[in-house]
């Protein structure tokens, strides 16, 4: 019962900064998954694997985004309260533990430096991080901020309501350079938008959502075929989810170009997650609640896992019942073993696991939070280039929230900024242990490199480069890429 308290004030306090939600139907929506939580009870599972706390905070804050790597290999995230003003702050955290607060959120009078931030950070090719705040900002609708790695801040464009209020979910990193987002509220009708921003912070509107489109925009990330892939909260036409549609799947192009691509129903689930795409091209992604499999663990459904490719093929893969996850708030992450993780505020214990899905639908529960006595599960993992899954946990009693290490066996490998790139364009590549490097192909084809320090290096994108793996030999190991880089023309 606690636990199932403690995750409705969370899901609370998403509905008021980072869901999206419409003021008349909070209230509703929340009585809703108050009844819901308080029937639901858990089932069993083994454990397989044990994390590690590496870090504790000592703010108060107990609600974070998920990691992001920077440059110099150390990770990076948001934490949406705790803090000086208790309205979050910017963080780095070494894979060995050590843990700075790079920026408190609301120092400036009335907040114009932004507050409550909810987004997960997006590194650009300078080498600084950039994010969005829910709050604050001169109109006190949001800004997009940038921090470097020594704590260096600034806005750099705050929202009016026209362009959009309420910047939240992911953003995206593109490969034309320019970062990508969505607004919760604002834009031409009030339901939010989908946004183009540059390094500069000016913003262009690509799309404003109309509800039968969606409402409440989760975010979005870049496909394979440089289209924009997203998810709603609510919107859509079709299946009545107690009294609102259940949300959407779309596409959107860099010009705008909007497609929907699924509306969902309560047997698929409702309050669908970003989803990922997977080395198959297909997307996959969770849902927070729905399925109508288990009227005594879930009333409502403890929601679904479900794919779709890009040209709309849609299939709900698995049901949560308890016993294997469910009630996911965020997304799941490919890993360099094939498999897709995902975090779970729900376990046996009450205290959150990390699951693996085994495609195509095969779901193992890796850990519960329970061992060090935190809970978690309210985020996504990352796995960061030393092939371990890093994240973040809440507290459940007088211990500090904290950062997460899961090692699964898996080995060092190298990521890039973007995996994508023109032949003659600099690729920036991301790993270890690159002092001393010997050679860089791409895709078997050798490249001209620069070591810029032992976890960060540049390569030219060689003339005969086509669409495949980056391999990079260093003094100690040969380190392959976790996805292919893409030869653009």
């Amino acid at each position: 019962m606690e636990f199932q308290q403690r995750l409705l004030s969370v899901f609370a306090a998403h509905c008021h900064r980072g869901w999206g939600l419409r003021p008349a139907k909070r209230s509703g929506s929340a009585a809703l998954l108050a009844a819901y939580l308080l029937l639901s009870v858990n089932v069993t599972v083994a454990h397989a694997q044990t994390l590690t706390s590496i870090a504790t905070f000592n703010n108060s804050a107990s609600s974070f985004s998920s990691l992001i790597q920077g440059t110099d290999g150390a990770l990076y995230g948001i934490s949406s309260n705790g803090s000086a003003h208790n309205d979050g702050s910017v963080f780095k955290v070494t894979t060995a533990g050590t843990l700075t607060i790079l920026h408190t959120f609301c120092a400036q009078p009335n907040c114009t430096d932004g507050s409550a931030p909810s987004s997960a950070l997006a590194l650009g090719t300078d080498g600084n991080l950039y994010g969005t705040t829910s709050l604050g900002g001169a109109s006190g609708l949001g800004t997009l901020f940038r921090v470097n790695p020594t704590g260096s801040y600034s806005v750099t464009h705050s929202f009016s309501g026209a362009d959009g209020g309420d910047p939240h979910g992911i953003l995206v990193f593109a490969s034309d350079g320019n970062f990508y987002g969505i607004t919760g509220t604002g834009g031409a009708l009030g339901y939010g938008t989908v946004f183009r921003a540059t390094t500069a912070g000016a913003v262009t509107t690509l799309h404003s959502f109309d509800y039968t489109h969606g409402s409440g925009p989760k975010g979005v990330i870049q496909g394979t075929d440089g289209t924009f892939y997203g998810t709603t909260n609510f919107g859509g036409v079709g299946s009545s989810c107690f009294g609102l549609p259940c949300g959407v799947v779309y596409k959107i192009t860099t010009s705008g170009r909007f497609t929907l691509l699924h509306n969902f129903n309560v047997n698929q689930g409702l309050y669908p997650g970003l989803p990922v795409q997977a080395s198959n091209g297909t997307f996959y992604g969770m849902t927070l609640y729905g399925g109508l499999i288990s009227p005594v663990n879930c009333p409502i459904g403890c929601g679904t896992l479900y794919s779709i490719t890009p040209n709309k093929t849609y299939q709900t893969i698995h049901k949560f019942q308890h016993s294997d996850g469910g009630n996911s708030f965020g997304a799941l992450v490919q890993a360099t073993d094939g498999n897709l993780y995902g975090e779970s505020p729900d376990s046996a214990d009450g205290f959150g696991q990390v699951f693996k899905l085994a495609l195509p639908n095969t779901i193992t529960e890796v850990t519960t939070f329970s061992p060090v006595g935190i809970t978690g599960g309210l985020t996504a993992v990352y796995q960061a280039t030393d092939g371990n899954l890093y994240g973040t946990y809440s507290s459940t009693t007088s211990t500090a929230a904290g950062v997460f290490r899961l090692s699964v066996g898996l080995g060092q490998f190298v990521s890039f900024v973007s995996p994508t790139g023109k032949v003659s364009a600099t690729a920036e590549i991301l790993g270890q242990g690159f002092t001393g490097t010997s050679s860089v192909t791409f895709n078997g084809i050798p490249a001209a490199f620069t070591v810029v320090s032992d976890t960060y290096l540049t390569a030219t994108v060689p003339k005969q480069a086509t669409t495949g793996p980056v391999v990079v030999t260093t003094p100690t190991q040969t380190l392959t890429s976790n996805v292919n880089f893409r030869e653009t023309k």
